[in-house]
């Protein structure tokens, strides 16, 4: 059944670089500078699954464009940082280069798959200075120049720093091996857990208020549900404590995605509508929602049947209810249907949801 997603995903992988990608300088059309990270972490496992042509050209021209401010922001888009989150969505982008880079029978030509290793560190090192004890611990999401500038008296602590910064902990772990990044992924979870950002329902809303440190009621966006999927898959694949990690966190977290408006008649669904940035925020919840189906070793068999059925109808609705053939291969907002328009955003997130469905086809 899986074969058929190879050649989905690789249409939609050929409209959105053909679309939106510059290969002269290694920048993307209609997307911002995280989104492109998210576009670039979903090319380089799709290229971990397949051969794609001039891959390692794309992320070395997207290093040497943004490694003198080490990821933290975009002269382009800002004159310093402003916001955590960026710069950990591209730290997780280039642990998959290196991962794709020091694979078997992969030829490093740029020589620079250290050099991806060592900027997510670098990363790592920054978003780590953020953690304080207000609220009991955790990370800012943003400066104090930015929320001076944004009429914000206190600055936030937001789910999505947090979730990234476990999943880039416990990754850095896995690669190096030091205890450090452990001791944090564990101390990130412990705070998180605690922390009051997941509600009464079992789904993780977007922050907590600054002055209070309750849950702000803010939507349950969709990637909030899944970026913490990849971060407890890796700490179980690193404890082997798989009651904790799978069975305690993550399976019921899914299933708490089940059984709310996030799902509609089995297709996921953002809880605001299409006029902002949200129309990417699928895409990482199908991508790790993926990776950790291919690890759960499900010892009573239920687990996999329900991602299976998941990640596959979400895969078929885009391809047969929300799919436009003109000129490429374009998606839209709504994975449901009907197609609405065509745009950077809308087309990464579909492409990672049905590089999320190729993964699978070893299982």
């Amino acid at each position: 059944m899986w074969d058929r997603y190879l050649g989905y995903a690789d249409a939609a992988y050929s409209t959105l670089v053909n679309n939106w990608y510059n290969y002269d300088d290694g920048s993307w059309d209609g997307l911002r500078f995280w989104q492109a990270a998210n576009a670039m972490h979903a090319i380089a496992d799709f290229a971990a699954l397949r051969p794609v042509a001039g891959v390692e050209d794309m992320f070395a021209t997207m290093f040497q464009r943004n490694r003198d401010t080490n990821f933290a922001y975009s002269p382009d888009e800002y004159s310093e940082q402003g916001l955590f989150d960026d710069e950990c969505w591209w730290a997780l982008a280039w642990l998959a280069a290196y991962d794709l880079l020091t694979s078997p029978g992969v030829i490093d030509g740029w020589g620079l798959a250290g050099a991806y290793l060592e900027m997510a560190k670098t990363i790592f090192n920054n978003m780590s200075s953020q953690w304080t004890w207000q609220c009991g611990g955790g990370l800012f999401w943003d400066t104090q120049q930015y929320a001076n500038d944004n009429g914000m008296p206190f600055r936030y602590k937001n789910a999505v720093v947090n979730e990234l910064f476990l999943t880039l902990a416990i990754r850095l772990y896995q690669r190096t091996r030091d205890g450090l990044y452990l001791d944090w992924a564990r101390s990130e979870l412990n705070w998180f857990q605690k922390s009051g950002m997941q509600n009464s329902a079992g789904l993780i809303n977007d922050g907590l208020i600054s002055f209070t440190c309750v849950n702000n009621g803010q939507p349950t966006y969709t990637y909030n549900q899944g970026v913490i999927l990849g971060g407890l898959a890796d700490l179980y694949l690193a404890t082997g404590d798989y009651s904790t990690y799978i069975e305690r966190a993550a399976w019921p977290l899914f299933q708490a995605v089940l059984a709310s408006p996030l799902v509609r008649d089995g297709i996921l669904t953002e809880p605001v509508g299409p006029g902002d940035e949200s129309a990417q925020f699928k895409g990482p919840f199908m991508r790790y929602l993926s990776y950790l189906c291919s690890i759960d070793p499900d010892p009573d068999g239920t687990h996999r049947p329900a991602y299976l059925t998941f990640i596959a109808g979400n895969a078929n609705s885009l391809w047969l209810n929300n799919r436009r053939d003109d000129g490429g291969t374009f998606f839209g907002y709504s994975w449901a249907g009907p197609f609405d328009t065509a745009e950077a955003l809308r087309q990464s997130a579909a492409f990672d949801a049905l590089v999320a469905a190729i993964r699978l086809d070893s299982l």
